[in-house]
């Protein structure tokens, strides 16, 4: 996972090994081989403000596993000291 700094937002990128490693966890979580993930926080509060499955809206992924990995994420960010 990367984490980038936009200001008053973070964004943290899960690649595509990140992505096959949590869905190995999450049989019917609908991502494929190869998806990547994008989670864009708010610094601030944390709120979840956008997410995007192979540069594009994630309709294909159901929102569980999709809230899950968010949560992975952000849990990263924090770990990471990335966060306010």
């Amino acid at each position: 996972m990367r984490i980038k700094d936009t200001g008053a937002f973070y964004t943290v990128t899960a690649s595509a090994q990140d992505v096959e490693k949590f869905a190995k966890t999450w049989p019917c979580s609908g991502f494929n081989s190869g998806d990547r993930a994008a989670f864009e926080f708010h610094k601030r509060t944390g709120d979840l403000i956008g997410v995007r499955v192979n540069n594009k809206p994630p309709y294909d992924v159901s929102d569980s596993a999709l809230l899950a990995l968010s949560q992975d994420c952000q849990a990263f960010a924090v770990r990471s000291g990335k966060t306010v």
